[in-house]
């Protein structure tokens, strides 16, 4: 089976908000809709999908148990994975009850009333927080993320606030590189520097 870091709960969460998301929004077109045909179709089409978005979500929610048991973490980490977890569970048999209240009215050819419109709002502001706790759990506290490699390579040597590490330039045709000396590397103060100036200016032949 293919490796997924952490788990599967990433593959299978994308399809349960995606899903549940469209479904949410298709209700309330339809509940809006003024001609029968389009209030029909588009509540048909928001049924599906709300019941896709639960059976997607019994594999997302098994997955994230499962990671929540099983990932790496500290601390703060722990407390938001436990308000996440609760959270997500309460999301869940929110629009798991709206799919066997819309399977009820199905079958007994009615449409959804008021009653399930309230709850299908309260469950897509618990979807869009659950949401939100997932991103903070990874992009925030990093969990389930593999450590970034070590920078390296041309230009990704930084030091002294961004300073980039160069190679020495080749000149072209002559094979060879220029190698840069500073005073300090050669042994040489300042103050033996203007001695040495001086004392060539001194030694230099007086013009008659």
């Amino acid at each position: 089976m293919i490796e997924i870091i952490p788990n599967w709960h990433p593959i299978f969460v994308h399809f349960s908000v995606a899903l549940l998301i469209v479904a949410t929004m298709a209700f309330v077109v339809s509940m809006f809709a003024s001609q029968y045909a389009i209030r029909y179709q588009t509540r048909q089409y928001a049924r599906w999908t709300l019941w896709l978005g639960v059976i997607f979500s019994v594999f997302t929610v098994a997955a994230g148990m499962y990671a929540y048991f099983t990932v790496n973490h500290d601390g703060p980490s722990h407390e938001w994975m436990t308000i996440h977890r609760n959270v997500a569970l309460g999301t869940f048999a929110t629009f798991l009850i709206l799919a066997i209240w819309s399977i009820v009215c199905t079958k007994r050819q009615s449409e959804e009333k008021n009653g399930f419109m309230i709850l299908l709002v309260i469950g897509f502001v618990a979807l869009l927080s659950t949401s939100w706790l997932g991103g903070e759990l990874v992009y925030r506290y990093g969990l389930g993320v593999q450590s970034l490699p070590e920078a390296s390579g041309e230009g990704h040597n930084h030091e002294h606030g961004g300073g980039h590490d160069h190679e020495p330039a080749e000149h072209g045709g002559h094979g060879s590189t220029s190698h840069h000396i500073t005073l300090d590397d050669a042994g040489i103060t300042l103050d033996e520097v203007d001695i040495h100036e001086h004392s060539r200016k001194d030694d230099a032949p007086h013009a008659h």
